[in-house]
């Protein structure tokens, strides 16, 4: 079973203040990744959304952090 406890503290109580993508626009947007052994939440700017709505660059992202797909 997977646990999403921390994943939705970290979106609900908005820990995560900046874009994981570009690492410097005010976070708009948060989700949650599942390819990870723990699910991890990230956050977007409004550019970072509207221009990758595949979500390639926090996958890109997800990867050079943590070696998982």
């Amino acid at each position: 079973m997977t646990d999403w406890l921390i994943a939705f503290d970290e979106g609900l109580v908005q820990r995560l203040r900046f874009c994981t993508v570009c690492g410097s626009a005010p976070a708009q947007r948060w989700a949650i990744w599942e390819d990870t052994p723990q699910n991890m939440a990230y956050t977007l700017c409004a550019r970072c959304h509207d221009t990758d709505p595949q979500r390639h660059s926090v996958r890109a992202v997800m990867q050079q952090r943590y070696g998982t797909d």
